[in-house]
């Protein structure tokens, strides 16, 4: 967690390692607080765009624009 408090991320960490749902209260607030599922949906919401977006080129510039990608991806 880059925006939470120490304790917070502790909390989360822990859970995280120990597949620990004990404090599950405690990691949701901590995960809340900080703009995490804001953040995540945020980021969602653009990736599906973009997928629909491929869906809606026509065969040939969808290909393309994959092979593009992975050419920047790759490097």
């Amino acid at each position: 967690m880059l925006h939470g408090d120490e304790t917070a991320a502790n909390t989360v960490r822990h859970a995280l390692e120990n597949a620990s749902r004990d404090r599950f209260n405690e990691v949701l607030a901590a995960v809340q607080s900080c703009g995490a599922l804001d953040y995540a949906h945020g980021e969602a919401v653009k990736v599906s765009e973009q997928a629909i977006q491929g869906v809606a080129m026509p065969t040939g510039q969808r290909n393309q624009t994959r092979t593009d990608r992975i050419g920047q991806i790759v490097g």
